[in-house]
């Protein structure tokens, strides 16, 4: 061993801990990446739903001014509703801005 390596094993060289178990290091891996996936999907799921959502209120829109009548978005769709399809998009980004989350708590 070089002088580099004797220091480095004095001061970081840990033995293992009394008690340790890999095979319980290993299932407390496995389960944290299982839940991530899980929670991955749903957020997943979610956001592919509230996509539907605004897709076919846009489709229905488009179908609607492709019938010859010329109806702005908002007397289709009425202030509350379009204000409910902004909203959540406002929401979900505010949400995700960890900075301003930050300042909100």
């Amino acid at each position: 061993m070089n002088e580099n390596t004797k220091r480095d094993y004095q001061k970081y060289h840990v033995e293992r801990p009394e008690g340790f178990n890999p095979e319980y290091n290993k299932y407390v891996i496995d389960k944290t990446i299982r839940e991530y996936e899980a929670k991955r999907a749903l957020k997943y799921k979610m956001f592919n739903e509230a996509l539907k959502e605004r897709a076919s209120a846009v489709a229905d829109y488009l179908q609607h001014l492709n019938s010859g009548k010329s109806t702005s978005i908002e007397k289709y769709f009425g202030k509350k509703e379009l204000a409910r399809l902004r909203g959540k998009e406002i929401i979900k980004e505010l949400q995700n801005d960890s900075m301003l989350s930050k300042i909100i708590k």
